[in-house]
């Protein structure tokens, strides 16, 4: 068996290697009858020759050589027949079947190439096999454009999915960043709480210890102010009767002062009885002599008490003066005892407060010794925690960058087979529409681009003049009034024309875009919010999407990314070449859920 599979093999590589060659195999039969037509004249030959040795008749001979002359022809118009539809039967069959097999073959090498239109169904034109084989194709690549766009709908979603994951893992990596900076702040200042309140708590201890001094010393102080007052009471209670003793000599200097004044009264009436028995015994003469000296000592003896007694009023008096200065005084030192007694009893009564605050001080102060205790383990839970946070937030940052790292890789790979399926064709949906608008524009620009250059007109200027007083800044290049005038109306004309088209612009090697859509090309506010959106001409795209839309030589890049101005979009890009020079690149932007469609 071996054998004759190898025996088989050579044969079809050595002689039937094409179907053309297999489809020739028929005409075998053609040349079948023309050896059967060969054998026919020989074999006429034969007996006309047998029938002339024989001496036959001419008649006969005519008739026997018309018949065979007849047969002949019929034989040869049988042959040519056989021959011609041998003929046409060969090229009606290889019609039949290389047409498909041709078309299915461009088809597989355009897959091989990465390129692919199955937008086209083979022709079913028979009724045979060869219909079964369309007919099977078709279906084949109606399975085909069912699962491309499926396999577009997945990565436009995956790709959208994966640009808002991108940026809400960015999102939460710069807050898990500011979370660790929060950490470390409240880390730092959690260890210096700990030193505050170990200091607080020495310091609590200190005063605690000091209070309680303190509070043994007001209470002692306290005893001393009692016994002030009772002393200051005893005082006040002694000057009330020591005032009223000195009121009591005051009476009696003056009933003393009074009886002075009697004495003196007497003695005045003495003297003047004196003075009258003098006059008396001096008319009595001689007689009356003894009388007058008895008169004259009665007189000296009143003069004498007089006197006496006047310096007993006069002292009688200061000492009346001096008691009642006395009393006064008294009752001045009463008034100040008096309010002595009533501040010290006030300074008492606010010392025994003093004291009770003192008291209360002393367990506040303990309480807060006990607070302080049990907030210094609370903030050593705290401080614990803390530092788990902070690890914790090196880790979620750790987590957000390896996150982002596996969505950059997510995007690339899913950008990778947005590319490969967006090479494929499949004549239907909102994608192959735009890409087809999209390179019609193409064309467009290119044939207008490398008009403009054979008119002069610089396009390959990389000559950026900075504008001033932009934020992002802007630049002016020499060919972009000349774009102005002639490209963009272009490129409005086929956003016009794409199905959720946002936006369709060209940029050069370097991301430089000198034009943009009209609804892009607003005059300039100062407003940095409003001119973000509303001019966005003469800007050069340095973002990672921009720069690759530069860049790319591929026949179709598809990329999905979050815009500056926040929206999620979808952009095919295509490459611009001009006169042979990749000049850079046409970026149509569409929304993502339009290209969902198919």
């Amino acid at each position: 068996m071996e054998t004759l599979r190898r025996l088989y093999e050579w044969n079809e590589r050595t002689f039937w290697n094409s179907l053309t060659k297999k489809l020739m195999s028929f005409l075998l039969l053609f040349f079948i009858d023309v050896v059967y037509l060969g054998i026919y004249i020989h074999q006429k030959n034969l007996v006309t020759e047998a029938l002339r040795n024989g001496e036959v008749s001419s008649a006969v001979m005519q008739r026997i050589s018309s018949g065979m002359d007849y047969g002949l022809s019929l034989m040869i118009a049988m042959t040519a027949f056989a021959l011609l539809w041998n003929v046409l039967q060969i090229l009606y069959i290889r019609h039949l079947i290389l047409r498909p097999v041709r078309i299915i073959s461009t088809i597989f090498d355009e897959i091989a190439r990465g390129e692919g239109d199955f937008s086209r169904n083979l022709p079913t034109i028979s009724h045979d096999e060869l219909r079964t084989l369309a007919e099977s194709y078709n279906r084949f690549a109606d399975k085909m454009r069912e699962i491309i766009s499926e396999v577009r709908k997945m990565s436009v979603n995956i790709a959208r999915e994966a640009v808002l994951v991108k940026k809400t893992v960015a999102s939460t990596a710069e807050k898990a960043t500011r979370q660790g900076d929060i950490a470390n702040a409240v880390f730092g200042a959690s260890t210096e709480a700990i030193k505050a309140i170990d200091e607080v708590s020495a310091s609590a201890e200190l005063i605690s210890q000091s209070t309680e001094a303190n509070l043994q010393t007001a209470r002692g102080s306290l005893g001393e102010m009692f016994e002030i007052v009772s002393k200051v009471q005893n005082v006040s209670a002694k000057l009330s009767s020591f005032n009223d003793t000195v009121g009591h000599l005051a009476q009696r200097s003056d009933s003393i002062r009074q009886i002075a004044g009697l004495i003196k009264d007497i003695a005045d009436q003495t003297n003047l009885l004196a003075l009258n028995a003098a006059i008396e015994a001096a008319r009595a003469g001689e007689m009356g002599r003894g009388f007058a000296v008895v008169a004259d000592e009665v007189r000296k003896l009143a003069e004498r008490v007089n006197v006496a007694t006047q310096e007993i009023t006069d002292n009688i008096g200061g000492m009346i003066t001096l008691v009642r200065d006395t009393q006064r005084e008294n009752d001045v030192i009463n008034g100040d005892i008096q309010q002595t007694r009533e501040v010290v009893e006030r300074s008492s009564s606010e010392f025994n407060r003093m004291v009770s605050n003192f008291e209360r001080t002393g367990d506040q102060l303990n309480q807060i010794a006990a607070a302080m205790e049990q907030l210094t383990a609370t903030n050593g839970q705290v401080h614990e925690a803390v530092m788990q946070v902070h690890t914790l937030s090196d880790e979620v940052s750790g987590s957000m960058k390896s996150s982002e790292t596996s969505t950059l890789t997510l995007s690339r790979a899913t950008e990778s087979v947005q590319e490969l399926v967006s090479r494929f064709k499949i004549g239907r949906g909102s994608f192959d529409f735009n890409v087809d608008q999209a390179r019609r524009m193409l064309e467009r620009m290119q044939a207008k681009m490398s008009a403009l250059s054979q008119q002069g007109v610089d396009i390959w200027d990389q000559n950026y003049r900075p504008i001033p007083k932009t934020s992002p800044q802007k630049y002016d290049v020499s060919y972009a009034a000349a774009f102005e005038r002639d490209i963009q109306p272009l490129a409005e004309e086929a956003l016009a024309n794409l199905k959720g088209g946002v936006y369709a612009l060209m940029i050069d090697l370097r991301g430089y875009g000198a034009i943009h859509n009209l609804k892009y090309s607003k005059p300039l506010t100062g407003n940095y919010e409003a001119d973000l959106v509303g001019n966005r001409t003469r800007r050069i795209w340095d973002d990672q999407t921009g720069q690759r839309a530069a860049k790319n030589t591929q026949p179709l890049l598809l990329q999905t990314y979050a815009r500056d101005t926040g929206e999620v979009l979808s952009e095919i890009n295509l490459p611009i070449i001009v006169d042979g020079r990749h000049w850079g690149g046409l970026r149509v932007g569409c929304e993502s859920s339009v290209l969902l469609d198919g």
